[in-house]
């Protein structure tokens, strides 16, 4: 829960900051979103691979 309010304070930070920053932060987010889904996918596959 810490982290996704840590990502939304970091989205209103953003929006006093300048462009460059905005874009980092942005990057951060989907680099943090990807990395979740590729660890459920992960997930989703061991489990499948054990027959679960």
């Amino acid at each position: 829960a810490r982290k996704g309010a840590t990502i939304e304070m970091g989205r209103v930070e953003a929006n006093s900051s300048s462009p460059k920053d905005v874009l980092s932060l942005q990057g951060g987010i989907q680099l943090e979103e990807a990395s979740r889904q590729f660890q459920h996918e992960s997930i989703v596959l061991m489990y499948e691979l054990l027959g679960h």
